[in-house]
């Protein structure tokens, strides 16, 4: 009986570790690699100015007096082509709107600000609250090109006056225009 007991003693060992050396001894074959050459991004977008903002800001403007200013518009993001969009948001209706005449001309300029202007057309003529009305959001710009590669640009001249209308007096307004890239 000792010696039966042994001997199972002795099998059971044996299962064990055959059972463990079984487990152990298992190979797997397996290989991986990277792939770090994929990379998504987005592109981008961006439309600025030749570092000036169009500024026209006049107290005690009359009806004999037209002020201007000029902006370039320029595209400065890495997808091309877009289409840039200029057009008109209100800021502050103070009833001027109504007799404060605005020309906006479409060109190109050689040096700072307004020095050089060429235009080559007139997208808009006519009075704020009109500009206002007509072209308030990109899907109605007064202005629309393509911008087909970084650094396309269009030059802008405004022109303000005020008409000879004695209910003008004391009334003032605010509006911006807002240049606008999408695809």
């Amino acid at each position: 009986m000792w010696r039966n007991a042994v001997v199972a003693a002795t099998a059971l060992c044996l299962v064990v570790t055959v059972a463990a050396g079984v487990r152990t001894s298992r190979a797997d074959f397996r290989d991986t690699t990277d792939n770090l050459g994929s990379l998504f991004a987005t592109g981008t977008i961006s439309v600025g100015t030749d570092g000036a903002r169009l500024d026209i800001d006049v107290r005690g403007l009359e009806p004999t007096t037209t002020v201007e200013d000029c902006v370039e518009v320029v595209y400065e993001g890495d997808l091309d082509p877009v289409r840039v969009r200029l057009f008109s948001d209100g800021l502050r209706s103070g009833g001027l709107e109504d007799y404060l005449l605005v020309r906006i001309e479409e060109g190109s300029s050689t040096g700072g600000r307004c020095d050089g202007f060429v235009p080559s057309q007139v997208v808009f003529d006519g009075t704020a609250s009109q500009l206002l009305a007509r072209h308030r959001s990109a899907a109605s710009a007064f202005s629309s090109w393509d911008a087909a590669s970084v650094g396309a640009s269009l030059s802008y001249r405004v022109r303000i006056g005020v008409m000879d209308d004695d209910r003008a007096q004391g009334l003032e307004t605010a509006f911006e225009l807002v240049a606008e890239a999408a695809l």
